[in-house]
């Protein structure tokens, strides 16, 4: 009985591994179907990107830097013409129903005066950390109560600036379906909700949505809005595992995606990068007060050459960089100017 039994055994491990086989095999010939059918899709031509810049006022002063000059500079010395702005709802709505645009305002005019033009990020989860700009007044408001702050925060923006002709799009929320930030959970509905309320405020701009450009699919965000804006990160940093890279996946990567996504969803007219990573992922410590050896060491001027000719490379109509606030410090504090020499170049 013994033996018997022992070989039952051996004999069902036998099928185990048989299947086990068969199964990896499945597998990889599922993945590699897919793979060939990703890659084999015609791409998308390569086009002559334009270049622009996100800009951030918050992000400036955490430099240290006189923002308004930054800014002022930027449009003049650089001489960018398109911008990504932000309606940092903490910014704009201090005090419950009681709204301040100073900032905002003072920003389209300036752009305004130098012909150039703006994609205006408006929601909750905006660029820069921490993601969501919540308003204190807000942040103890329950969940429904908060998103109803939010639709009446994103009525007054759209109303306020529907009419200004240097605002050629909105960009509702930044990456609401990636789960990165001190934010909410993820809410498709709400976001959906919001997508809606501004088609329905203002109907003839374009809605950008944006999503992950290496690890989301694009099409939840993507079936939302008119324009799909990705962001296109080479070195980041993940939780417990230091920093990695992407740049194995090359160029006509996102060419195929691009391609594939408009294929799908036909309410997509094109694909943008909203955001090209052009400065260190800081790993929690300000760049500022970060050695500037090692920001070189995580993100050196060769890399920033690199990603911009990989931005050329891919070849979408607009790419917007991360960055510009950085490249000011390292100029003006730093006595490192040949990042925004760059730049120049490319305005």
């Amino acid at each position: 009985m013994f033996y018997d039994c022992a070989a039952a055994t051996l004999c069902g491990m036998k099928i185990l591994v048989k299947f086990l086989k068969l199964l990896i095999v499945s597998i990889a010939l599922f993945v590699g179907a897919v793979v060939v059918a990703f890659f084999s899709y015609p791409e998308q031509p390569a086009r002559e990107t334009e270049f622009g810049v996100t800009f951030s006022r918050q992000q400036a002063e955490g430099f240290g830097l006189d923002w308004k000059e930054a800014y002022k500079d930027m449009l003049d010395e650089l001489g960018v013409k398109r911008l990504r702005l932000s309606a940092y709802w903490k910014d704009i709505e201090p005090e419950k129903g009681e709204y301040n645009f100073e900032v905002l305002d003072w920003q389209i005019e300036e752009a305004k005066k130098r012909e150039a033009n703006i994609l205006l990020a408006i929601g909750r989860k905006l660029p820069r950390w921490p993601e969501c700009h919540i308003p204190d007044w807000a942040h103890a408001l329950a969940r429904e109560a908060q998103n109803n702050a939010v639709l009446d925060m994103l009525e007054t923006v759209v109303a306020r600036y529907k009419d200004e002709q240097s605002i050629w799009a909105w960009q509702v929320e930044n990456e609401p379906l990636f789960p990165f930030g001190i934010c909410p959970p993820q809410d498709r509905e709400f976001f959906e909700k919001e997508v809606v309320f501004v088609r329905q405020l203002d109907s003839t701009r374009p809605i950008v949505t944006t999503d992950s450009g290496e690890v989301s699919f694009w099409l939840m965000a993507g079936s939302q809005g008119d324009i799909f804006g990705t962001t296109m990160y080479r070195i980041v940093k993940g939780r417990g595992i230091g920093f990695y890279s992407y740049d194995f996946l090359p160029s006509v990567f996102y060419r195929k995606k691009a391609a594939w996504l408009q294929r799908l969803l036909p309410n997509v007219r094109d694909v943008i990068v909203v955001e090209l990573q052009a400065e260190p992922w800081t790993a929690g410590i300000p760049v500022n007060v970060d050695t500037v050896d090692r920001q070189f060491r995580r993100f050196s001027f060769e890399r920033f050459q690199n990603h911009i000719q990989y931005a050329r490379d891919v070849g979408y109509s607009q790419t917007y960089l991360w960055g510009v606030e950085w490249w000011y410090w390292l100029k003006q504090e730093a006595n490192h100017p040949e990042f925004w020499n760059e730049a120049k170049k490319l305005f």
